[in-house]
């Protein structure tokens, strides 16, 4: 069967379900209401959604169709009236399906794990649709490797056979590596990728850079707002295209326990510098680079370097934004930890958001969906089952942990050490042309020089 597109509002009264059924006579639908949950179907489509809070079928229900838009709207009675239902954008939790009664397991799909067997197709369409269930899931990637990667150490073998000079990761002999051989290689390659030309070239020409740390994002705008429009859905509504994807996700419970939790809070901060620093160097117009500069700026999407500290996950983020992408800048890193926190103190539909952004930029790459499937997936899953409280409580703690520059590992030159040398960023040790770089001094006297080493 299939999932339909829909989108969830609510007032004071009702939770209001809005399903597109195109080319289809919604009046041969049917609709159930039990306490916390919604089951919809027509053939082949079938919708379950579970809330957390209870609905009523008292007779006030009703559903009405929309021919100009092909829109089914129903509305499900609050049991009590004026509750606000929390999270009603968050599909893929409301998508899964419900636990069972007492003395029977839970419906617990851990990651990496078989989901449960199905019945075949023909035996669901004989089913009373009051008592359909269906479970989706993607198969598990697992090929029985030796090393631990991805969310949560939860995958191996996928990498089998991929092409050790491709792209998709810096990373050599995946499938053999360990979390410290992980650990060291990226930092190697850190080591010996840093050029201080390039980031002495971006401080003495700091025209995009400043563009760039200037410009404001669409968290900004959010976080400016005081949060009015960011709890209004309008970016998982019917069609969109992160509507869609979460709709591709499996629907299952992620159980971490407070080390894997600490790991996986950690790996979200990794991945949304990646995104922060990419929205922020293109001004919000992602470009056919996208995909490649946030891998490269994530260490856990080019290394498959997991941390368990906020510190080391903010220090190896600043580090990576200074040798790979193409603006290398000092105070464009601290900017972008700053997005982070202001994404993070947004909320999960923030969060989602980005996260959603990244997954499709990702999957764009060659063998992108493997990145995809073993981070990216789950992230998104998880996401809508953290609270924003514990998102609060991230942000206080990256807050707390700027680096500083004598903790980078690099000599990092200021601007007013590059001018008071009077040298070219590009041709240091060399002769150049004075007076155009005094010109040059002077139009800059005015930016502030960054601590260094």
């Amino acid at each position: 069967m299939l999932t339909p597109q829909f989108d969830l509002r609510q007032d004071d009264e009702f939770v209001l379900v809005r399903i597109r059924l195109p080319y289809l006579r919604a009046d041969e639908g049917e609709f159930y209401v039990l306490e916390h949950e919604f089951k919809f179907y027509l053939k082949p489509y079938f919708l379950r959604l579970t809330f957390r809070h209870r609905l009523v079928e008292d007779g006030r229900e009703r559903s009405e169709y929309d021919f100009s838009t092909s829109v089914l709207t129903v509305w499900l009675p609050k049991e009590i009236h004026g509750q606000h239902f929390d999270d009603l954008h968050m599909l893929s939790e409301l998508l899964k399906k419900p636990a069972r009664g007492p003395g029977r397991p839970p419906l617990i799909e851990e990651v990496g794990q078989q989901s449960a067997s199905r019945g075949s197709a023909s035996e669901q369409d004989e089913l009373d649709p009051g008592d359909v269930e269906v479970e989706q899931a993607l198969p598990s990637l697992n090929l029985g490797g030796t090393a631990k990667y991805g969310f949560n150490h939860a995958y191996s073998g996928c990498f089998v056979g991929l092409d050790e000079d491709g792209e998709l990761l810096q990373l050599r002999e995946v499938e053999r590596s360990t979390p410290a051989s992980r650990r060291a290689a990226r930092i190697q390659h850190e080591e010996e990728a840093f050029d201080v030309e390039h980031y002495a070239a971006d401080m003495m020409l700091p025209d995009e850079c400043d563009d760039a740390i200037a410009f404001c994002p669409w968290w900004g705008d959010l976080a400016a707002d005081e949060g009015g429009a960011r709890g209004d859905g309008s970016w998982f509504g019917i069609g969109s295209d992160y509507q869609q994807q979460l709709q591709q996700l499996a629907r299952r419970e992620i159980l971490l326990d407070s080390a894997e939790r600490r790991e996986a809070m950690c790996g979200l901060v990794d991945l949304l510098f990646a995104y922060c620093y990419d929205v922020r160097t293109t001004e919000g117009e992602h470009t056919v680079e996208s995909g490649w500069t946030i891998c490269r700026v994530s260490s856990l999407l080019s290394f498959l370097d997991a941390f368990s500290s906020i510190r080391d996950v903010a220090l190896a983020s600043v580090r990576r934004s200074l040798c790979y992408p193409l603006r290398r800048h000092w105070e464009l890193a601290l900017r972008v930890l700053c997005d982070v926190v202001t994404l993070l103190r947004l909320g999960p539909e923030a969060v989602l958001r980005a996260l959603l952004d990244v997954r499709r930029l990702v999957q764009a790459r060659e063998d992108g969906h493997l990145l995809v499937r073993i981070f990216l997936d789950d992230y998104c899953i998880w996401v809508q089952q953290t609270s924003a409280s514990s998102f609060n409580k991230l942000a206080d703690r990256l807050a707390g942990h700027t680096p500083r520059t004598e903790e980078i590992g690099w000599t990092l030159p200021c601007r007013e050490e590059l001018e008071d040398a009077n040298v070219s960023p590009t041709e240091q040790g060399e002769e150049t042309d004075r007076s155009s770089n005094s010109s040059l001094a002077s139009e800059d006297e005015s930016m502030p020089c960054f601590d260094h080493a």
